[in-house]
């Protein structure tokens, strides 16, 4: 049951840490969009 809940929280932590990666390569890939 305790490994269970750590495999869970461990898999949204990591599902977390995608998202904002995935948000900061867009970021990045619109700012140097807006280089001339």
């Amino acid at each position: 049951m305790n490994f269970l809940s750590l495999k869970t929280l461990l898999s949204d932590y990591c599902n977390i840490i995608n998202l904002t990666s995935l948000k900061n390569l867009l970021h990045l890939a619109s700012g140097l969009c807006l280089l001339p």
